[in-house]
């Protein structure tokens, strides 16, 4: 048989072949500093591996020119981003999985709404909604970790949609909530958190429970010296976050320089995330206030729930269809079916 009928016969089965049970979209923003280079392709490049382990065929769009990375499959502008979820929608079924994972500067001008910056046109939320809707899967996950990313969490509810948001409406810092989302998947320890069971699979629901407590933790351990212009932070896992998310990049938008004096083989403490009478004393100087509030929406409608409210973490009841958490406990990320065990 000639070569070309063997490459003819090859391209045919291959467009024979069903879609992967999970197709992911991962779209990493324009960086604008290195600092923030750095952490988009880290963090891309782990959110890839840990869905590729999953199962998943993962396509990753970075506005970064610098990376160069083998996993990245295009260049990140609003126009591609419409053109991937176009062409998962045209293959995507309904017994298959979609996740799609945003991350870098937002932006939210007055009367045009929250936008994701990227080179030429931002991407903005109604065409991103659009071509959403047009998603047949019957699972679908939405994380977004870019700054502002609450700002999106309405515009993008819908049903059989969980959405997850690094922060809610009205804040601004970059959030580091998405350092924490991975670690919970990463390093297993968010199984069987928000009463989940401890079952070797971590749902969304564990995933956003565990991260949502451990970066607030972390922040609230964060203690700023005006004088010497650094950041006391003690405990292995928080010292281990702060170089991930900062080491190594002074005197650029966003870095922050570390207190040697912090305690690298220190436990993790729980810290006190506001003051016990509600009044701020000396003792509270130089804390940083949690100013990041992540958010879950899996109920199909308009208003997230954030994981940290005025009374403490968010209890997720999970156990009836549409109430809060009962979508996000039953998504495991590469499993379209609802996971068994999970009630």
């Amino acid at each position: 048989m000639r070569p070309t009928v063997l490459i003819a016969l090859a391209l045919a089965c291959a467009a024979a072949l069903p879609a992967a049970a999970c197709q992911a979209l991962l779209v990493g923003g324009e960086p604008g500093s290195p600092l923030y280079q750095r952490r988009f392709q880290d963090w891309l490049t782990r959110w890839h591996g840990l869905l590729t382990r999953a199962g998943a065929e993962v396509q990753v769009l970075s506005a970064d020119g610098s990376f160069r990375a083998p996993i990245v499959t295009g260049p990140a502008t609003a126009a591609g981003v419409i053109a991937a979820i176009d062409g998962i929608a045209a293959k995507a079924g309904r017994e298959q999985q979609f996740v799609l994972v945003l991350m870098g500067h937002g932006s939210n001008v007055e009367g045009a709404g929250p936008r994701l910056l990227l080179p030429g046109p931002d991407l903005e939320v109604e065409p991103l909604a659009k071509a959403l809707a047009a998603i047949r899967c019957r699972q679908q996950v939405v994380i977004n970790l870019a700054g502002i990313a609450g700002e999106w969490t309405a515009g993008l509810a819908a049903a059989e949609r969980v959405g997850i948001a690094a922060s809610s409406p009205g804040e601004l810092p970059e959030p580091a909530f998405g350092e924490f989302l991975l670690r919970a998947y990463e390093d297993g320890r968010a199984d069987g958190d928000g009463g989940g069971p401890k079952d070797g699979a971590i749902d969304c629901l564990e995933a956003f429970t565990w991260a949502t407590r451990e970066s607030v933790h972390w922040i609230a351990r964060l203690r700023y010296n005006a004088e010497a212009g650094h950041w006391r932070v003690d405990g292995r896992d928080s010292v281990a976050v702060f170089e991930r998310l900062f080491a190594g990049i002074a005197g650029v938008p966003g870095a922050r320089k570390l207190d040697p004096e912090s305690d690298r083989n220190a436990a993790d403490k729980v810290p006190e995330i506001q003051p016990a009478d509600g009044v701020i004393t000396a003792a509270w100087d130089g804390r940083r206030m949690i100013d990041e509030h992540a958010m879950l929406e899996d109920c199909g409608v308009a208003e997230g729930v954030p994981g940290l409210g005025p009374s403490g973490f968010t209890a997720f009841p999970a156990s009836e269809r549409l109430q809060p958490g009962w979508l996000a406990r039953r998504t495991i990320l590469g499993r379209p079916q609802p996971a068994a065990g999970k009630p």
